[in-house]
């Protein structure tokens, strides 16, 4: 590996006897192979093996409202081109550097947000030099953007039902703990995560011979744990539709572990309550206005990926999922007795079963039955295990985690066995809710404002709308936004000005009947 000078003085970069750029010239070169995707105006402009970086220069002068995210499996390579090139520092280049996939995975995931998954171009005439990894990552980007494209779309639906739940929900962001307060509290405690996928009935009859181990429960597995007799020490909730409120029909939960976007009256079903925040604009908000900081936890889409990401940080002995399978059995995507079940019953017609509703959404993914919502949930649940220090199980042989051991089943049993384990609510400080009614305050003056100006107020507007916001915005970053869509947005801001009407005003009469 060495650097020489090519014919218009600039350096480029021999390996062996292969020039990585020009002999001639490597700047009209990079100029050239940017050039022919600019009129794409990509969001994102992945450079696969970056050589001394002239196609970062480039890219930076040619496409000035691009993302570039650089990636170069090769450390010496990245070394001799940030010494040999002057790279201007910019917060729209994002290094992949190397083969550790857990960093990788974290540097494309900053970049390649729900903007950005909109447009990606690609620069790979450097990627012949390590075809495989390049070719991971290629696949890496695109999982990534898939699950941004998923995200979107369900903000398409359920942004302002999130929004809205969130903003009812003042009192639980001020009042509840929140789940930091047990990260790394239980390294000699092994956690069951029981999910709803067609083997969590499967082992269920080992579970009554004994108290051994945390027990975590998605809301979803509720129903059919409480019906097994099976204890359940904390149940997750994180989906903002009513549906969620099924899950819940005659079991009381003595710990519900919930996201801020979940129905209001959801908390009064629980015996005790404890708080996970979310990433994004809108949860950052909260805890500036709060003054603190509500732990959040990593979301793969599905409920278990939140129950899996707080096993591990709570340093678990070894994490143990049952019915995570992401996979249909016999035409099903649940275990049997779910509220999805009974709620498929009272929708479906004489004509159609629940195996064939199920199947109009079916692919095959490693030689299970799945649906490609399923099938991304796995692939973030397999990046995330990879990456995790304590040993992870399943306790049935099937679905797409086929990387993941089976345990065994003495061992299984001998877990169970244990004495159960001592679980307690954190430990918090409340803050005023009060301080919340002010912000929201604020926030409606805001919005007022920039309803009665014209479309660019709304850029105006905080994280705290971002929710709502945010399709809209992704989409006004490609093309203009039609008058059908911004009228569209309009309603849904008037909505949210009215919610804040009554939640602020329900907050004084409450203050009002306090004695």
């Amino acid at each position: 590996m060495k650097i020489v000078e090519s014919k218009s003085g600039a350096p480029t970069l021999v390996i062996g006897e292969r020039y990585l750029h020009s002999k001639y010239d490597p700047v009209k070169e990079a100029q050239r192979e940017i050039s022919a995707v600019a009129g794409d105006n990509p969001a994102v402009l992945v450079i696969l093996g970056t050589g001394l970086g002239y196609t970062i220069t480039e890219a930076l002068k040619i496409l000035p409202n691009t993302k570039i995210l650089a990636v170069e499996s090769n450390p010496d390579i990245y070394r001799l081109m940030m010494e040999n090139r002057q790279i201007s520092e910019s917060e729209r280049i994002f290094f992949v550097v190397g083969k550790n996939r857990e960093s990788n995975f974290e540097a494309i995931t900053r970049c390649i947000d729900a903007s950005a998954a909109t447009c990606i171009k690609y620069i790979s005439r450097l990627s012949v030099l390590d075809d495989k990894h390049y070719s991971e990552i290629t696949e890496m980007i695109g999982k990534v953007a898939e699950m941004q494209i998923e995200g979107l779309n369900s903000m398409v639906r359920f942004g302002p039902l999130w929004w809205e739940n969130s903003v009812r929900n003042y009192r639980e962001w001020a009042e509840l703990p929140d789940v930091s307060g047990w990260f790394g509290a239980f390294s000699k405690t092994p956690v069951f995560i029981f999910a709803a996928g067609p083997t969590l009935s499967d082992n269920l009859d080992l579970f009554a011979d004994g108290e051994g181990g945390l027990r975590f429960a998605v809301d979803t597995a509720y129903p059919i744990l409480v019906k097994a007799g099976i204890r359940v020490d904390a149940v997750f909730a994180v989906d903002a539709q009513k549906m969620t409120l099924a899950h819940f029909e005659g079991a009381q939960p003595d710990l519900l572990l919930g996201a801020p976007v979940i129905p209001p009256e959801l908390w009064k079903l629980a015996k005790k309550s404890v708080i996970l925040s979310l990433d994004g604009p809108h949860f950052s908000w909260f805890d500036i206005a709060l003054g603190r900081r509500t732990a959040r936890l990593k979301s793969g889409g599905s409920v278990t990926t939140f129950a899996f990401d707080l096993a591990r940080r709570m340093t678990a002995e070894k994490i143990i999922l049952v019915g995570a399978d992401f996979a249909h059995r016999h035409g099903r995507r649940h275990s049997s007795g779910t509220a999805y079940e009974h709620f498929t019953d009272l929708i479906q017609s004489r004509f159609f079963s629940i195996e064939s509703l199920n199947r109009q959404n079916q692919i095959q993914r490693d030689g299970f039955e799945t649906e490609s919502q399923l099938a991304q949930y796995a692939q973030w649940m397999k990046w995330e295990i990879y990456e995790t220090s304590r040993p992870v199980f399943r306790t049935a042989d099937f679905g797409l985690l086929k990387d993941v051991p089976v345990i065994d089943r003495a061992e299984l049993k001998k877990i169970i066995s244990t004495a159960r384990p001592e679980f307690y609510r954190p430990n918090f400080h409340p803050v005023d809710s009060r301080f919340l009614i002010e912000a929201f305050k604020m926030e409606k003056i805001a919005l007022q404002f920039a309803m009665n100006g014209d479309a660019t107020a709304l850029r105006e507007l905080s994280g705290f709308f971002d929710p709502i916001i945010r399709p809209y915005a992704v989409v006004s970053q490609r093309e203009e936004l039609s008058a059908k869509l911004l009228n569209e947005l309009f309603d849904k801001l008037r909505s949210a000005d009215r919610i804040l009407d009554e939640v602020i005003s329900g907050s004084a009469e409450n203050v009002k009947s306090e004695p």
